[in-house]
């Protein structure tokens, strides 16, 4: 198995809702306001994008080898601008950025 773990930066902005994490078309967790998730997964191709309503982040393909661990954050960018984005360009609410991988377990659901 392979990991992808995505973090959610903690934020004012939609601090009460979940964000819907949705790997390869299917909706496969939540993931509350400053928290971090853990997805096992198959290796091999994948595409991920994150959810709130009808407002999305941005889709990344991305590939895993066997063993292979790839983290993510997710915010709102900015209040400003995530109320110009949840009108003119819903898909552009959340940010979806690849980084470096922090400690594997601490602070992780599964």
């Amino acid at each position: 198995m392979s990991r992808v773990i995505i973090r959610r930066k903690k934020s004012f902005i939609e601090r009460f809702r979940n964000f819907n994490i949705y790997l390869d078309g299917d909706k496969v967790m939540s993931v509350k306001n400053g928290e971090q998730v853990v997805l096992n997964i198959t290796p091999g191709k994948h595409l991920i994008i994150i959810k709130i309503d009808w407002n999305t982040s941005n889709s990344i393909i991305f590939e895993l080898k066997e063993g292979q661990t790839i983290q993510y954050k997710v915010f709102v960018d900015g209040f400003f601008r995530a109320f110009y984005h949840a009108i003119a360009k819903p898909n552009k609410y959340l940010v979806l950025k690849e980084e470096p991988v922090r400690d594997k377990h601490h602070g992780a659901k599964h």
